[in-house]
């Protein structure tokens, strides 16, 4: 668990006035997510070293954040780091933001997650904070639609043609990754509550933008 002082911190980073949709709303929802989880039938099995690993990789995984970087996810680990030196579990945090940068990469050590196998404890954590970090991919589609507005918005420098070029790039990758392994959401809890309307969103939104390519409307590489 974050000390007062430390989540203080952070929410002044999330404050920032370039962040629209990448803000402490953004945060607050992951950390309703994590304790829906928590409270799930379907969760999986975790240490309480595991469920604080958790909720710290949430917190830090976008403390950074420039929507024009490459490297977010890898400063955003390096802060944590500096906050809380470098231990095992830590590490696992560190390991678990700087993975946020890669939803559209099919990951073996969180596939044996997905398939019910023996896994590490860093697997655990990381998978189930990819899981959240994407879980509002499978928001109800106004709200997909909202969140993909404030994510434009982020995009400042970016013209319409360039975002939906690259929204619609990266949700097919979304898509393909799915149907050549079955795996969007990599925990049941998650797979079961949002995998089905994550799919629809990605899908309608490409067939909206292929079909009205001045609409600027897709969202970025969640989140």
């Amino acid at each position: 668990m974050l000390s007062l002082t430390e989540t203080a911190n952070l929410s002044v980073l999330y404050a920032q006035s370039h962040r629209h949709y990448h803000n402490i709303a953004h945060i607050q929802n992951c950390l309703s997510e994590l304790e829906a989880y928590k409270k799930s039938e379907l969760k999986l099995e975790h240490t309480p070293a595991e469920l604080d690993c958790i909720e710290k990789a949430i917190w830090y995984h976008d403390a950074i954040y420039n929507p024009y970087s490459s490297e977010n996810e890898y400063n955003s680990a390096q802060l944590f780091l500096a906050e809380h030196g470098r231990t095992e579990e830590t590490l696992w945090v560190a390991k678990t933001i700087s993975t946020t940068a890669e939803h559209t990469r099919t990951l073996v050590g969180l596939l044996a997650v997905a398939q019910q196998q023996e896994s590490t404890p860093w697997a655990r954590i990381a998978a189930v904070v990819m899981d959240i970090d994407l879980a509002s991919l499978g928001a109800p589609w106004d709200e997909f639609s909202e969140n993909t507005r404030l994510i434009r918005k982020e995009y400042h420098r970016t013209s319409d043609s360039q975002f939906i070029a690259g929204r619609i790039a990266f949700m097919q990758t979304m898509l393909q990754r799915f149907k050549a392994t079955g795996v969007l959401y990599y925990t049941p809890h998650f797979k079961k509550r949002y995998e089905g309307q994550a799919i629809k969103n990605m899908e309608n939104a490409i067939k909206r933008n292929e079909t009205r390519p001045h609409f600027g409307y897709l969202p970025r590489t969640f989140p």
